[in-house]
Parts: structure tokens; C-alpha cells; sequence
């Protein structure tokens, strides 16, 4: 047997959720081990989604059905019946503690409370409104990673419109490839972005935007670095000129409706537009947040993420969890490799997610906060974007903090969510993602479409799960959606990543 890096206090396996989770469903379940839960939970989907639903609280109605078409995994439903608002999940919490910190790679810090939140929403809305935007419309982000961006994206997805976002350093190719397929009906960007310690303005990339996106019934300008926007922008400041904060309204749509277009890599001609619903979205963000990551109110949760990465739309949806985003943008190593851990000691970051790259660049240049930060609130370090390795997972537990839980965690942009992660009840060892996700039907398969048990092979999920994409932009017939993920195993999702089970319940 493997040695375990970390293993938790009996004290805190039981004040987790994922406790809480199993002492609220059932008395059969309140004794289960991790490995025998997850066995449950896919072998009963809609017992347990339905549950998940009730646990996290989500707000609208379920309707009466959890889950139709289970043995057609591409045609499966979950909650068909169901109305609901994403925004307003993630809004549900008022008063004045604090939403929102913002950390600017200056140096700058800004702070929201809920109730700026809602009033900054609330304006945006109203404005966002009067150009005609409404259920199933298209917007999009050239943004980096701040407040504002949060504020328009929740106004847009409060009116049921749908949005999408890439990071201010994509060129222009990069912007129009992506966007240009979507047509949307507003572009939100920024004045710049800071990287390295310089500044870059956007109005030349987004004058060629403005020109080449016909689709564009305005152009509105966040404000960020001071620099001059492009003529063909409209401020944020004049977008919402005499406009006073109100509640803000909430329209609900369907359970499968999109919510994120989010994008693949690109790799081979133009990058495939991947649709996510509202409620795939909020239903897997809440079951990783809440069981598999012990985000509970009043956390705070940090990412290092840009807005064209999916972790950005996992990040912003805890704020359903009433846990506090704490954000960034720009280089981790400006002025130097200590940044991410200095934001950490000072927000008092509780949950603090990374690239297993950062943390690799970290070890290589002998960062070592265990020794100059109070990292005492810090109880989960997540790494994601590729495999962490062994040497990785030692550096953490030797020069971050030795008393927390390490989780890698796998999935990927095609669910906007995770196969396999992290588990609060379990042990972390080394080089391997804890456990497979609940509700997540992961096998390990061989060439002969065959699980095996023992000895690598091909990562597949055996059975529907809400945060499967609604389907690709573009593609009326399924056709490209099938190819990508439904063509090498009959009924059963291929994901491309090479896997093996461990003895102690986790994967490599």
C-alpha cells in the first residue's frame, strides 16, 4: 500500500458536507466509505442528482422527473421539467460581506460586497435589456479576469442570454475564429490588460472585432488600465448613465437551455464551440464544490484562471456556494513567485486553485511559502491542466502547507467540470487524483471497449451526466458532437486521456 502525503482528522470527515450530504439522504448511506457511495451514486443517477439538487439548494422547481433516456447516454435528460436561473443561484446571498476581492497585478485591491454585486448587476441588466437582449442571445467577453467581467456576465445569464469569454491577449485571429461563429449580439471588452508589469491596450484588436462581427449591436468598454477605448465602444459609465439600481429579475429557462459557450483548443481548424445548459452547469459546479471540495459559505475561494479557460466558469460558480471569489489577473510572478501565496495570506484564502505548470514553476524556483506566509486559513490546494507530478504533489506538502488537502483534479472544457478530483473524507497520494468523481460513471477501458481493472488504458464515462455538453454551435444534426466524444465506443463517452486505477480507489 501506497503512503499517504495527508490524511483528514476524523473531526474534519466529520464536519464535511460530503458528511452532511450522507447523514441527509439516508441511514444507509450515512456509514458509507467514499468508494461504496460512488458505487451508489451511479448506479442510482436520479436518486442521486435529485439529491444533490436538494442538498445544494438550488433555486426554481425541479419538476417532477429527474432523469429520462439513462441507457442512451447522448439523448439522456436530466430534470426535463425543470425551470431555473443560473444568476440567480448564484446571487441568492444580500448584505454587505464581501462577494467579491479583486487582486490587480499592480497591486491594486478591490473589494464588493453582495450588495455592490447586485446593484452593478442590477444596472448592467436594465442597460443590457434595452438593447433587446433576452433568452438564448449570444454574448461575449474579450476580458480579463475582474469584477466587472463577473457583473456583466451575471447580467447576461439573469435574462436567460448565454455567454462566452476569451482572454484580452488572444490576437485578433484568435478572437474572431471563436466568436465570429456565435454571432453575438453584444461584445463586452476592456480598455487593457496588465501583464509583467506593462500595459497592453485592446482598442486596435477590437476596432478589427467591430469590423469583422456583423452580428454586433454594441461594443461596451469595462474599465481597467486607463488607456483611451476604441471610438467604436461605449463606456461602461455611459452604458449605465442614469441608470438606478433595482432588484434585479430573474428569468428561468429549461434545465438543457446553454448557458456557457466555451471552446476547444483549435488545434485542427477552427475551434468547436461547446454548449453548456444552465442546469448541467449549476448541478456539477455545486456536487465538485460543495462534496467533492468542501466549499461552504462564507470560504473563499481563489483560481488562478483567465476568462477563456473553463476553471473561470467553475470559480465563478461558487459563488452559489455563498463562498467568496477572490480574483486575479495577470502574471503569478510579478514582481516575483511569491505573488499567488501573498494574495492567499492576505484574502485568507481558503480554497486555492492552480496549473500543476504554476506549482512545477514554483518548486523550480525554490518558492517556499511554508516559511514567510500565514497560510493558516488555506484547507485545499486544487491543480489542474495536466497531470501533477509525484515531485509536485512532495513540494506542496514540504514547502506550501503540510496540514491540507491536495487535489488534482481531471476533466476538462468538454464538461466544464471534472471526471476525478477530490475527496475530503479520503487520503491524498502521491501522483494520483483521489477519487472518481459522484455520479461520474469513469472507467478504465481497453481497446476492446472492455473496462479492465488493473493496467492503463482509455478514460470513458459508462453512463449520462448532467454537465455533458447541450450539443455543438453549429451542428443541427449532432453529427460533429457524436464524432468528438459517442465514435470510438458504441453509447459510451471517450474522452481521450490515457488513465489507470489505483489499488487505493484513485487514477493516474
Amino acid at each position: 500500500m501506497t503512503k499517504a502525503l495527508w490524511t483528514p482528522s476524523q473531526s474534519r470527515i466529520d464536519a464535511s458536507l460530503l458528511r452532511a450530504f450522507q447523514n441527509q439522504v439516508s441511514d444507509k448511506l450515512a456509514d458509507m466509505d467514499y468508494d461504496t457511495l460512488w458505487q451508489w451514486s451511479v448506479n442510482d443517477k436520479a436518486a442521486f442528482w435529485n439529491a444533490v439538487w436538494d442538498f445544494t439548494n438550488i433555486i426554481g422547481d425541479k419538476g417532477d422527473t429527474v432523469l429520462v433516456n439513462e441507457d442512451d447516454i447522448v439523448n439522456a435528460q436530466f430534470f426535463p421539467n425543470a425551470r431555473l436561473n443560473y444568476a440567480e443561484n448564484l446571487m441568492a446571498q444580500s448584505g454587505d460581506g464581501v462577494a467579491v476581492i479583486f487582486h490587480a497585478e499592480a497591486g491594486d485591491v478591490t473589494e464588493w460586497s453582495w450588495d455592490d454585486l447586485h446593484a452593478e448587476v442590477s444596472k448592467l441588466q436594465q442597460a443590457i435589456r434595452a438593447l433587446g437582449v433576452g433568452v438564448g442571445d449570444r454574448v461575449a467577453g474579450f476580458v480579463p479576469n475582474t469584477p466587472h467581467t463577473l457583473a456583466a456576465m451575471l447580467a447576461v445569464t439573469s435574462l436567460g442570454g448565454v455567454w462566452s469569454s476569451c482572454s484580452p491577449d488572444f490576437g485578433f485571429n484568435g478572437v474572431v475564429d471563436r466568436f465570429g461563429q456565435i454571432e453575438p449580439k453584444l461584445l463586452f471588452c476592456a480598455d487593457g490588460y496588465h501583464y509583467n508589469g506593462k500595459t497592453f491596450a485592446s482598442a486596435d484588436v477590437v476596432d478589427q472585432l467591430a469590423d469583422a462581427m456583423p452580428s454586433l449591436k454594441s461594443i461596451i468598454c469595462l474599465p481597467h488600465i486607463g488607456a483611451e477605448p476604441s471610438a467604436k465602444c461605449t463606456t461602461l459609465e455611459t452604458f449605465t448613465n442614469g441608470i438606478t439600481a433595482k432588484p434585479v429579475e430573474f428569468i428561468k429557462v429549461g434545465f438543457a437551455d446553454p448557458l456557457f459557450i466555451l471552446f476547444s483548443s483549435g488545434t485542427t481548424g477552427l475551434p468547436k464551440c461547446i454548449v453548456h445548459s444552465v442546469g448541467g452547469t449549476l448541478i456539477k459546479h455545486l456536487e465538485e464544490h460543495q462534496l467533492q471540495g468542501d466549499i461552504r459559505p462564507g470560504d473563499r475561494l481563489f483560481y488562478f484562471s483567465t476568462c477563456g479557460w473553463m476553471m473561470w466558469n467553475w470559480l465563478v460558480t461558487a459563488l452559489a456556494s455563498k463562498a467568496t471569489l477572490v480574483l486575479f489577473d495577470g502574471n503569478p510572478f510579478y514582481p516575483d513567485g511569491n505573488r499567488l501565496a501573498d494574495i492567499a495570506q492576505a484574502s485568507k484564502v481558503t480554497h486555492f486553485g492552480t496549473s500543476a505548470k504554476y506549482i512545477d514553476a514554483c518548486s523550480k524556483a525554490d518558492i517556499s511559502p511554508i516559511k514567510n506566509h500565514d497560510l493558516s486559513s488555506l484547507r485545499a490546494i486544487f491543480s489542474t491542466g495536466s497531470p501533477l507530478s509525484p515531485e509536485g504533489f512532495e513540494y506542496i506538502y514540504s514547502d506550501w502547507k503540510q496540514d491540507v488537502c491536495l487535489s488534482s483534479v481531471a476533466g476538462g472544457t468538454d464538461i466544464v467540470g471534472c471526471f476525478t478530483g477530490g475527496s475530503p473524507i479520503d487520503p491524498v497520494y502521491s501522483g494520483q487524483c483521489q477519487k472518481r468523481q459522484l455520479g461520474m460513471d469513469v472507467q478504465v477501458f481497453g481497446d476492446d471497449g472492455m473496462a479492465v481493472t488493473s493496467g492503463p488504458g482509455e478514460l470513458v464515462c459508462a453512463g449520462p451526466q448532467p454537465s455533458q455538453p447541450a450539443g455543438f454551435w453549429n451542428d443541427p444534426d449532432g453529427a460533429k458532437y457524436h464524432a468528438a466524444y459517442f465514435d470510438v465506443f458504441d453509447n459510451i463517452w471517450h474522452h481521450g486521456d490515457w488513465v489507470e486505477l489505483t489499488d487505493e480507489g484513485g487514477m493516474i
